[in-house]
């Protein structure tokens, strides 16, 4: 069993931006693992790869309504996911379908304010996971959890004066239990453990348009995985990701680019991802940010919230 899919990496520069309005987001993803790793790090004999393309839509609203000072929202998001695994040369596995649905109706988007020499924007995001994705108990490769799942995040960016901004996205992960695991690994129950997560990304504004920067994402799982109610010792799972990455803006939307190169894998896949987003904001609130920065484009930028890690596939 593994934890489910989440957003590593999926998100990046100027995350934290946006206000009232609507979006509309498309991003494909692809990955690449030729390493499993166990408890230790250690590469595991018997595999081969892992090649995992994805296809997420994404519609999201942020409101004029104001609660606790924020602007209240909701969003949408729904994979289409193609995977492909060789526990070895002789033996793989292929999965595609639709993957599990996030909702969120409880999206709050805080007003940028002053902070140091730059702006500062943040928004909190209580997102769910519904068991909607393709799943069978008998297969070795699911693209489906067959579990709810609570995401939160708390994103924010920092954007300075001088052309250079900071941006983050912090999670929190808690898959609830699957009542029909795979038949080879419990009679009653799994349950993943609970995990926080982290993309973190620093750029630079090269022109009105163009930025370029570095991209980082990180996974800790905090908790032991459980079977038939059993705690699973040595099942937590832990991944470091980091590449270059861009974003240009232009009246058909913001485009981002994004590679990683991943290290430090515990107890899962350890590969390389590349991920290309666009987002197009449908009417939104363009008018010029209020920003430090006097040469950036308007704010027009709501970034997703969870998209799928490795595509939303799960090896039982």
């Amino acid at each position: 069993m593994s934890l489910p899919p989440t957003n590593l990496g999926d998100t990046s520069f100027r995350d934290g931006i946006a206000g009232p309005g609507a979006l509309l987001e498309h991003s494909l993803s692809f990955y690449r693992a030729t390493r499993l790793t166990d408890a230790d790090g250690d590469a595991q004999p018997q595999f081969d790869q892992l090649e995992v393309g994805a296809l997420v839509t994404h519609v999201a609203r942020i409101t004029d309504l104001r609660i606790f000072g924020g602007n209240w929202g909701f969003e949408a998001l729904l994979p289409i996911v193609s995977s492909a695994s060789s526990p070895s040369p002789a033996a793989s596995h292929s999965r595609s379908g639709l993957g599990d649905l996030t909702v969120s109706a409880f999206i709050l988007q805080w007003p940028a304010r002053d902070l140091g020499t730059g702006r500062l924007w943040q928004r909190l995001n209580l997102a769910v996971t519904a068991p909607t994705g393709k799943y069978d108990a008998q297969s070795p490769m699911n693209i489906g959890s067959n579990t709810w799942i609570f995401n939160p995040h708390y994103a924010f960016t920092w954007e300075a004066a001088s052309g250079w901004e900071l941006s983050g996205r912090i999670h929190y992960l808690w898959p609830g239990e699957n009542e029909q695991p795979p038949t080879p690994i419990a009679r009653g129950s799994t349950k993943a453990g609970e995990a926080m997560h982290l993309n973190l990304s620093v750029s630079y504004e090269m022109s009105q348009r163009l930025r370029l920067g570095i991209a980082t994402y990180a996974l800790s799982q905090i908790s032991e995985d459980r079977i038939d109610g059993r705690e699973l010792r040595g099942s937590r799972e832990a991944i470091f990701g980091i590449g270059p990455g861009l974003q240009y803006q232009s009246r058909f939307g913001d485009l981002f680019i994004n590679s990683y190169v991943e290290t430090a894998a515990r107890n899962r896949p350890q590969g390389a991802k590349l991920m290309v987003r666009w987002a197009f904001p449908f009417a939104a609130d363009t008018r010029p940010a209020q920003s430090a920065n006097s040469r950036s484009a308007p704010v027009r930028t709501m970034t997703l919230q969870a998209t799928q890690n490795h595509g939303g596939v799960q090896s039982d």
